[in-house]
């Protein structure tokens, strides 16, 4: 509800400032109006966000845009754009390797933007992020008849993984237990 709050003005002078009360105190009200022969032009950021409450005409429709300092509404501006949608699969296994049937899914890259992997069985799938785990693809394993002893994840039969931001540039490594049949592992790598 708006409120009206009495300040000063630099000269002195008493004004009505209309402001609304909520949980950080006192907000003022401010009115953006802007047409085709005088556009008015808002920058914000993540870190500098401006509240906006109102409708806008996109293509002959209406889009309804509802924000503020809470919640503001933020739209990313990618620099440079994304160039490349890698896919690959892996439908090989070997246990009689070093790397005793793990393998890698995908590489550490700074540049990776998505990171999808799908299992389409009929076996679980076991992920380890980074090598951090141990020495063969991340996994340490006792050996290829049993599931690793260290891992991230279990991605199940028909399962789909889609990497969290904070994830998708690390390595991940994938194992099959020793004898599982596989359709093969599909991996699309956006950069």
């Amino acid at each position: 509800m708006a409120e009206s709050l009495i300040i000063k003005d630099g000269v002195g002078a008493v004004k009505n400032l209309t402001v609304e009360s909520g949980s950080y105190g006192f907000m003022p009200i401010h009115y953006v109006t802007s047409s085709t022969s005088a556009p008015v032009y808002i920058t914000a950021s993540l870190s500098n966000p401006t509240g906006i409450t109102g409708t806008v005409n996109v293509n002959n429709s209406v889009l309804t845009v509802t924000s503020s300092l809470a919640s503001p509404v933020v739209t990313y501006a990618y620099s440079p754009p994304v160039t490349t949608v890698a896919q690959s699969s892996v439908t090989s296994f070997v246990w009689n390797t070093a790397a005793s049937g793990t393998f890698s899914l995908a590489a550490s890259s700074s540049t990776r933007r998505g990171l999808t992997i799908f299992n389409p069985g009929p076996n679980n799938l076991y992920i380890a992020f980074s090598t951090a785990g141990g020495t063969t693809n991340g996994f340490t394993l006792l050996n290829t008849a049993s599931a690793p002893t260290y891992y991230s994840l279990i991605l199940y039969a028909s399962g789909v993984y889609v990497a969290e931001p904070t994830l998708v540039n690390v390595t991940h490594g994938g194992y099959f237990i020793s004898g599982s049949a596989s359709a093969g592992v599909f991996i699309s790598a956006i950069s």
